[in-house]
């Protein structure tokens, strides 16, 4: 009796994953007039410090980049 409810279930899982990704989305259009878009910020925590040569420092650099490009804001 488990093996059967199991295999329902995974069944029904399965098939509610392939039917939720088959939905079709709205997409809204644009609003005419002004487009405000909020700036992009980004926090960042780091367990060191930003100049240890290693994985502090390339998210740290990672961060600067996105503020050149995107001119993202960060804290």
């Amino acid at each position: 009796m488990r093996i059967k409810a199991s295999i329902l279930l995974s069944a029904l899982l399965i098939m509610s994953l392939l039917f939720s990704g088959c939905g079709s989305k709205e997409e809204k259009a644009p609003q005419e007039g002004g487009s405000e878009t909020k700036p992009l910020k980004v926090a960042l925590i780091l367990p060191g410090k930003i100049d240890d040569v290693s994985w502090n420092q390339a998210m740290y650099e990672g961060v600067k980049a996105l503020e050149e490009e995107y001119k993202a804001k960060s804290n």
